[in-house]
């Protein structure tokens, strides 16, 4: 009989684990396949007692000088979950690169025809400027929800580079 009983808690336990999972990787708003890239790159899921949710620029340092003109920024966050857009997911966020731009309004989606903003919906923690002219550079990175606006408070980091001597 305790067999039976057992044999019921593990077939009913299974039968969750398999719900759950079923129901988890279901969620995306869109027919499309996720591009290489992004199924590649998992997006780490923050911990809440991380507290606040912030954005840092771990590259390029702020006050680099840097040779090349292909300039590779990567990105962390903490206190929140990186995602892309397409899925869907409430309490999540993605990033905005504004290069030599400042932010804009805080209660609007970032502007999609800026070619000095790049969008990173699809949950990417890295991006590649390619040919930036020699001189200072100022770069914002910028926490957005699934609209593309920013969180409120604002989440940003900034830093300053320069390309060339």
């Amino acid at each position: 009989m305790k067999s039976n009983t057992l044999s019921g808690r593990l077939t009913a336990v299974a039968g969750l684990s398999l719900a759950i999972a079923l129901t988890s990787c279901g969620g995306q708003a869109s027919d499309e396949a996720p591009s290489a890239e992004t199924a590649a790159t998992p997006s780490p899921a923050a911990a809440p007692d991380e507290g606040p949710p912030a954005v840092t620029i771990d590259s390029p340092a702020d006050g680099a000088v840097l040779e090349s003109a292909n300039v590779d920024v990567t990105l962390s966050v903490r206190g929140i979950e990186i995602a892309p857009v397409a899925e869907g997911r409430m309490e999540t966020a993605h990033h905005h690169l504004f290069l030599d731009v400042e932010v804009t309004s805080l209660d609007q989606p970032v502007p999609q025809d800026n070619p000095q903003i790049v969008h990173m919906g699809d949950g990417r923690s890295s991006h590649t400027f390619e040919g930036l002219g020699p001189g200072p550079h100022r770069l914002i990175a910028v926490l957005a929800d699934l609209g593309h606006v920013p969180l409120s408070p604002l989440v940003s980091d900034t830093i300053d580079f320069r390309v060339g001597g």
